[in-house]
């Protein structure tokens, strides 16, 4: 037992270099000559070298996982900057088809709303009463006052990656809105505060179909559209 501790030790001092040039020589002759010691020797050599390929091995593997996750990284930021853009391009496209949509119907529908200007008051425009927003998901202002058309209007067409704005004329007491499909099953139902009298419903929220919305205080006026 002690010899073998002792071969032990030796061949652990010659791996290490730290042989003197005597021993060195001593121990290359004993290979030479000891057949056991010499297989002993090849062993401890094979497990010094699987060791070394294991830990290449693992060296390789926690590069090749940090090169994976950082393309990964690298891949969601780009998927989340496109859909950042894709937001941006939407709200804007839907921002310029209500503007265009109130500057055409510049004469608004009086048949369901009851208005009656002073001598001296003028009927705002319906060019800025669309709710100005910093971002899509964010509402930096309210309209100070009602506007007199409903938005979407009457026959409005959307995409399904188009963001929907439901904005009543009025909003001066609690209201409930509904949406339903063209069968007259509900699909949404959403009460609306003074305080907050729009609401707006996210991209590939409603699959393509034709809607109708309508607010609880009065179900006689209703409003479709259309998602393509």
């Amino acid at each position: 037992m002690d010899n073998l501790h002792n071969d032990t030790d030796l061949i652990e001092s010659y791996l290490e270099g730290s042989l003197t040039d005597k021993e060195l020589e001593a121990f290359t002759h004993r290979i030479n000559t000891d057949e056991d010691f010499k297989q002993l020797v090849r062993k401890r050599k094979l497990i010094q070298l699987s060791y070394l390929e294991a830990t290449e091995r693992n060296k390789l593997k926690t590069q090749i996982r940090s090169i994976v996750t950082n393309e990964k990284r690298k891949s969601a930021n780009q998927r989340r900057m496109y859909l950042i853009a894709a937001s941006l391009i939407a709200v804007m496209g839907i921002a310029s088809f209500f503007v265009m949509q109130t500057k055409h119907n510049s004469t608004p529908d009086l048949a369901n709303q009851e208005i009656n200007p002073g001598d001296d008051e003028v009927i705002p425009s319906n060019d800025n009463k669309i709710i100005e927003y910093g971002s899509a998901d964010t509402f930096t202002k309210q309209p100070d006052k009602p506007t007199i058309s409903f938005l979407p209007p009457e026959g409005a067409i959307f995409r399904k990656t188009d963001t929907i704005w439901f904005f009543p004329p009025i909003a001066t007491a609690e209201n409930q809105l509904f949406i339903t499909d063209k069968s007259g099953n509900i699909i949404k139902k959403v009460t609306l505060k003074p305080t907050q009298p729009d609401y707006k419903v996210l991209p590939d929220v409603l699959k393509p179909g034709t809607y109708i919305w309508y607010l609880s205080q009065d179900k006689t006026i209703k409003h479709s559209f259309k998602i393509e």
